[in-house]
């Protein structure tokens, strides 16, 4: 009798252990999942912020509005910007310039010209530490490039 009262009792230990450790590593996951579980909600908070920021922006006025052909031109001028021996590589960073679009019936003018960062320093013939003002004429029809010229 005593000896099964005795494994009586130890089962009842060894459960109640077997009970409070299983509690305890589901806390701990538990735990963990949350600490996990952090960051994705401050992602999500700074998303929902971006998007009305987004929302917000595409309510509003847009800067500038360029039709397909121009940007076209663009792009081709922009290549041969890029491939032109003539201009340094340390002046060929587009963020360093303001770029004007003109056109007629039979060509796009596009104009490299000076940025906000290099007004100061210009020299004569729209030239400074950053940039080369020049200019490509581009065919309306085939988007080649007929000429490009710098200014002096």
């Amino acid at each position: 009798m005593r000896t099964s009262y005795f494994i009586a009792s130890w089962s009842t230990v060894i459960a109640l252990f077997l009970s409070l450790a299983r509690i305890s590593t589901s806390f701990t996951i538990r735990d963990k999942a949350i600490e996990d579980l952090a960051p994705e909600v401050s992602r999500a908070k700074d998303m929902k912020l971006q998007d009305t920021t987004i929302e917000n922006l595409l309510e509003s006025e847009p800067e500038s509005v360029y039709k397909g052909p121009l940007l076209k031109a663009f792009l081709s001028a922009y290549e041969s910007f890029k491939n032109e021996p003539a201009i340094p590589l340390s002046k060929k960073a587009i963020e360093n310039y303001n770029v004007q679009f003109r056109q007629n019936s039979e060509v796009y003018l596009i104009v490299f010209t000076i940025g906000d960062k290099g007004k100061d320093a210009a020299t004569p013939g729209g030239r400074s530490a950053l940039t080369v003002s020049i200019y490509y004429v581009v065919d309306k029809r085939d988007y080649r490039v007929r000429s490009r010229k710098f200014f002096r």
